[in-house]
């Protein structure tokens, strides 16, 4: 108990300093956009002080960028060792019937699939609170240089995560259905493996095994994840595309109904394009979070 203890607390505290580090983190690529608006688009002539201050805060971004993803490293394996050590913990003190009740292929698969889709999932999570503070501090950024521009962006934006919406929904059902196939493929290489002598002793069951359950299995797997992984494709290169077309719509706007001046509309520009990566970053963890979401049910199901 006084292990766990220490283990919970050492993780508290690492995911504080996590959050820390990404709030600087996000906090120091909005003062950047802001040093570029007040300093370095008003520069009339040579300031080296100017310069330096500008590689100063480029430092200061890639220092924190640095530290929070040693802080999601050190929490991601430190959850990787407990949640390995407490499953096979419980096996080895759970009764052999049910051990084979819960059958020993889908024992595998949790092991070896749901361990790792969870671990990938939790891995996320720290890149996830990265991208919404990020995204939070570019809002509020833009909103401090016009409301109009910032009711603008979020209806933009609203409308095309709506359409992800679609796109998401299929994602997850694709994956669902990918960690079924694994389930049905880990139960075929158990019976290859176990059954191997009675299966070399009699050719036409081994190849009805081989053409009949395992090649259709195996079919449905990849084309499960290749219809996921479409929908993901389809998804981000439409995010990408809508960020760049808010790009030329706000400049329009500001320019042609005299919303912003051009130093600002060059500014809000330059923030919607810093906020590429948060988004793109938030759309990459979706389907990692959904086969966590899907192992967790699994390793549920194991009681």
């Amino acid at each position: 108990m006084k292990m766990f203890k220490k283990i919970s607390k050492k993780t508290l505290w690492q995911i504080i300093a996590m959050i820390v580090s990404s709030a600087v983190f996000s906090g120091s690529g909005i003062l950047i956009l802001a040093f570029i608006n007040k300093y370095l688009l008003n520069l009339k002539e040579q300031d080296a002080q100017i310069l330096l201050a500008f590689f100063a805060l480029l430092i200061l971004f890639l220092g924190f960028s640095v530290l929070s993803r040693i802080a999601l490293s050190v929490i991601g394996n430190d959850f990787v060792y407990e949640l390995r050590a407490k499953t096979i913990k419980r096996i080895l003190d759970t009764a052999n019937q049910k051990i084979v009740a819960a059958g020993k292929s889908n024992l595998i698969a949790s092991l070896s699939s749901d361990v790792r889709s969870l671990t990938d999932g939790f891995m996320q999570v720290p890149s996830i609170i990265q991208g919404v503070l990020i995204i939070g501090a570019t809002g509020a950024y833009v909103l401090f240089i016009s409301a109009e521009i910032f009711v603008f962006l979020v209806l933009w934006m609203s409308a095309a995560t709506w359409i992800c919406r679609c796109f998401i929904k299929n994602i997850h059902k694709y994956y669902e259905q990918c960690r079924n196939g694994e389930d049905a493929l880990y139960r075929d290489y158990q019976t290859c493996i176990e059954g191997h002598r009675e299966l070399s002793l009699n050719l036409a069951r081994a190849k009805r095994l081989f053409l009949e359950r395992f090649i259709p299995n195996a079919k449905s797997l990849r084309t499960n994840i290749v219809k996921a992984e479409i929908h993901q494709s389809f998804m981000s290169n439409w995010l990408n595309t809508v960020m760049l077309g808010a790009v030329g719509i706000e400049i329009y706007f500001c320019l042609a109904y005299d919303a912003a001046s051009l130093q600002d509309a060059i500014t809000v520009a330059l923030a919607i394009l810093f906020l590429r990566a948060p988004l793109m970053m938030l759309l990459y963890s979706v389907p990692s979070v959904f086969r966590a979401r899907i192992a967790y049910e699994r390793l549920k199901k194991l009681d």
